[in-house]
């Protein structure tokens, strides 16, 4: 793979190192110290693009790609993470879902004045009892003739006290679970609408967080992002893009405090020589490179298969996953470098040091991030797959209906390939490592036998008088399987070997 930027890349990376050190880098300090949202430099970030660095110009962005876009949070990170979250979040987290997504009406509307930075925008999934449990929601929208009343507390909302607009996902149906969710484009200048105080935190502290209620807040019909259950779908293929650029963060952070270490360790003396001619030191420098290196590598993969069209949702969590961690290691070791004065707020790297862990926790935590990775590296179901999970039910629709909303799944009805069958997007049923053994237990009443991994064959579990699968690996349940597939055309050879009944 050929990494070697274009010259339009290189461009907009040398806009934004040098707008981060003429603009930024003088306010820095003070902004962390004080905790005030730059809506000055903000401004002026969309008015150069980096406000929507993904987005067409005919909706108000720069018209680049995903790694134009990764090269820029570097560097604005690099000189201060507060401006790189907010930056993040209003690209990945709100563009991206209205650009993938939206109408054309909804993209003028809302996207456009967000991508061009004359307005902000924030990403609002997150409640007070589930954080990694997206599933989880509170918040309900209920229909009222042409619009939804929503009403609920959302928390941790970056950028929600001073936005103009936010992505909302909320809950039409409880019983249906992710199913049952919807996402709506909001409008914090309407009734109904009231941000709570803004949370002190550790890192970051510049990029304003806060808890959002809504009482009877009127959402018009048409400010619906996709369809009446879509939510889910949305919310992860958006956290999926996020992760991209969060890995950019926190490169850019972990760069910043290697580069701090090594001018530390040309100046400072001890013992008659300069620390960086120690072996100790130089080791701690040499690990710092190593790993910065490699995030960089991993983001650079992320972004050019995202750009690609290509599936990209496994290497956007390894490249978060590695780049947060590693920014996390690199901080504390920069710190340790430079001793009482890394402790010190007279050298950022003690601010750093803050920022780093966020990037460990927020759009999804290194946890969930392994969670993501496992299964498919593991073989459960295939990674590259469009359809990756195959289910044939000979029960009545209410059992079936059941049966998959136990899953915690969604269906999409697109996917139908045999009369019976239901196709599960992979995208839903990354929760699996985590529900595997709850659902053996809540499944057997509907007669589900579920599979985790590929067969080898067709012939090994395609049962020409049953419409069945059976293998020595699957929990024997019988009337229902799913199982992984690779490609759509293995859907219609296995179609063609089915019995018509």
């Amino acid at each position: 793979m050929n990494f070697e930027l274009t010259e339009e890349q290189r461009a907009i990376r040398d806009l934004a190192r040098d707008f981060a050190q003429k603009e930024i880098a003088p306010i820095a300090a003070q902004i962390d110290e004080t905790g005030e949202f730059p809506l000055k430099t903000i401004r002026q970030m969309g008015e150069l693009g980096l406000m929507g660095i993904e987005i067409s110009e005919e909706y108000g962005g720069a018209g680049l790609d995903c790694v134009s876009y990764v090269l820029a949070v570097e560097q604005i990170s690099q000189v201060c993470a507060s401006h790189g979250t907010i930056m993040s979040v209003n690209n990945s987290l709100y563009c991206y879902g209205i650009k993938k997504f939206g109408t054309d009406e909804q993209k003028h509307k809302f996207l456009e004045p967000i991508a061009s930075g004359k307005k902000i925008g924030a990403f609002s999934l997150t409640e007070p009892q589930s954080g990694s449990d997206a599933g989880n929601m509170k918040v309900r929208a209920v229909r009222d003739g042409d619009a939804y009343i929503i009403n609920g507390r959302k928390s941790w909302v970056t950028s929600g006290p001073v936005a103009d607009f936010i992505v909302l996902f909320a809950t039409t149906n409880p019983e249906l679970k992710h199913r049952g969710t919807a996402c709506f484009l909001v409008d914090t200048h309407q009734p109904g609408f009231a941000a709570g105080k803004k949370e002190p935190k550790l890192g970051i502290r510049a990029s304003a967080t806060c808890e959002i209620t809504y009482d009877n807040y009127r959402a018009p019909a048409s400010t619906m992002l996709g369809k009446d259950g879509d939510g889910f779908k949305i919310a992860m293929s958006v956290l999926d893009a996020g992760r991209i650029g969060i890995a950019a963060q926190a490169l850019g952070i972990a760069q910043a405090a290697y580069e701090a270490s090594v001018a530390y360790s040309k100046e400072r003396e001890a013992f008659g020589s300069k620390i960086g001619e120690f072996q100790a030191i130089q080791w701690m420098i040499a690990d710092m490179a190593t790993r910065i290196a490699a995030s960089r590598l991993l983001i650079y993969n992320a972004a050019v298969k995202k750009d690609r069209g290509e599936k990209f949702s496994t290497e956007a969590s390894m490249a978060k996953l590695f780049a947060s961690e590693t920014a996390m290691w690199v901080t504390t070791k920069a710190i340790q470098v430079h001793g009482g004065a890394g402790y010190s707020k007279e050298l950022p790297v003690e601010r750093y040091f803050r920022d780093a862990k966020i990037t460990e926790i927020y759009e999804g935590t290194s946890e969930i991030q392994r969670l993501v990775i496992a299964p498919r590296v593991r073989g459960d179901f295939d990674a590259e797959s469009d359809i990756d999970l195959f289910v044939i039910i000979k029960n009545e629709d209410a059992a079936r209906q059941r049966a998959l909303t136990q899953l915690g799944v969604d269906v999409d009805l697109k996917y139908n390939v045999l009369l019976g069958d239901f196709v599960v997007p992979r995208a839903r049923f990354e929760r699996m490592a985590q529900i595997r053994e709850p659902l053996y237990q809540t499944l057997v009443s509907e007669g589900i036998e579920l599979w985790t991994r590929r067969p080898k064959t067709l012939s090994a579990f395609v049962s020409k008088k049953r419409r069945t699968i059976s293998s020595g690996r699957a929990r024997t349940l019988s009337k229902a399987a799913i199982a992984s597939r690779s490609t759509a055309r293995t859907m219609r050879s296995l179609r063609s070997r089915l019995p018509r009944s």
